[in-house]
């Protein structure tokens, strides 16, 4: 083992690293997200930033593919949030700060998120069912039934080409997500 990051009150909830490889970024039961420095894991001491997520806390969290944001789903009001991170000369976190809150779309717990590393689309998925598939100014492109009876997990391919998604079916159901060439989700 390399090191135990500490700084969370409560059950850590989601974690993630960011895709240029600098950041793992937390989130808890205790209302705190923290971005760590991946670069002082074999260090003593661990540098991190802490943003407090208001009369909330974040169940899952997941970065953007430009490493700039990250979004959450905000567990008690069951919506997804997207916060941009801005960052000093030196390269570290000087502030973290809320962007957008999607609407609502769910009132069954989420069991997914993610976002293409294209950047074109953000995928939100709950209990009951539903998946959702947003623009990044939080519209509805699409919503699905995964015909799951019970979803457990969903997730977008490191390709971002395809959203899979896992219940209590004995089958994986997977998507294709497709744009036209002018941009245009069809």
């Amino acid at each position: 083992m390399v090191t135990s990051l500490k700084g969370h009150t409560g059950q850590v909830t989601d974690i993630d690293f960011s895709p240029n490889g600098k950041f793992l970024v937390t989130c808890a039961e205790d209302r705190a997200v923290f971005i760590w420095s991946t670069k002082d894991f074999a260090s003593k001491e661990h540098k991190n930033m802490r943003h407090n997520i208001e009369f909330d806390h974040a169940s899952h969290i997941c970065w953007s593919p430009d490493s700039k944001a990250f979004v959450i789903n905000r567990a008690a009001e069951n919506v997804l949030e997207v916060y941009k991170v801005t960052r000093r000369t030196d390269g570290w976190i000087s502030a973290v700060s809320k962007a957008i809150t999607f609407p609502k779309q769910f009132s069954e717990e989420m069991v997914g998120i993610g976002v293409a590393v294209s950047g074109r689309y953000i995928m939100s998925c709950s209990a009951a069912n539903q998946l959702v598939v947003w623009d990044l100014k939080g519209a509805v492109l699409a919503t699905v039934d995964t015909c799951l009876l019970h979803t457990y997990r969903a997730k977008v391919s490191p390709c971002g080409r395809f959203i899979v998604a896992s219940g209590f079916a004995p089958d994986v159901k997977v998507w294709e997500v497709v744009f036209a060439r002018t941009g245009e989700f069809k």
